[in-house]
């Protein structure tokens, strides 16, 4: 016989149901590379750059980043990302990013989201989706870090690209190894003749 608590017509019981259903963290659902119960905003935000090392780095504003990373987080989150990095230019100090403030609704309304920061808000499925990435983190509720630059597309990434798209980043790559593509990573000197075949 079972020795699992069995309740009419052989159901099992509710308390063997709430053992089943009581899950860590580590294997509860997840949305877009967050814990959907934990991506909870607060009204204001402060924002805070993440000081992680980026090999082969691209500025959010850059060519690169809208060719390539357009496609793999979706023009929100880098309209977001741009913006956020392009403020903490404007405050940057002696050479330091300077963190800053801004309201949840106000931030989403500057880059043209709709306001809220309910769990399927623009804003916040934008959020996730440069978590997903590592592109941003979130600390808390209201402290949120964004990467000032970006890495190149990873080999999986880009086989999710269309081959056309696969094609310009390896005449990119090309271009870059030979020194031909100084300032892509920056916005500067990619030319269409960069990316002729």
């Amino acid at each position: 016989m079972s020795s699992v608590a069995t309740g009419v017509a052989g159901r099992r019981s509710p308390a063997h149901r709430r053992a089943r259903g009581s899950r860590s963290p580590s294997n509860s659902r997840r949305v877009l590379g967050t814990f959907e119960t934990a991506m909870h905003l607060s009204a204001t935000l402060n924002i805070n750059p993440w000081p992680r090392p980026t090999p082969e780095a691209h500025r959010p504003q850059s060519d690169y980043a809208e060719r390539f990373w357009l496609p793999v987080i979706g023009p929100s989150s880098l309209w977001l990302l741009r913006w956020v990095q392009r403020e903490l230019e404007d405050r940057r100090r002696e050479g330091q990013y300077v963190p800053f403030t801004v309201g949840s609704d106000e931030l989403a309304l500057r880059i043209g989201l709709g306001a809220g920061t309910a769990r399927q808000s623009p804003l916040r499925r934008s959020l996730m989706r440069l978590e997903t990435f590592e592109l941003g983190r979130r600390l808390d509720e209201s402290v949120v870090e964004f990467r000032t630059t970006m890495p190149s597309v990873s080999t999986r990434q880009l086989e999710r690209m269309p081959v056309e798209l696969r094609r310009e980043h390896r005449a990119w790559c090309a271009a870059s190894s030979a020194g031909a593509g100084a300032g892509v990573g920056t916005g500067r000197g990619w030319s269409a003749s960069t990316l002729a075949p």
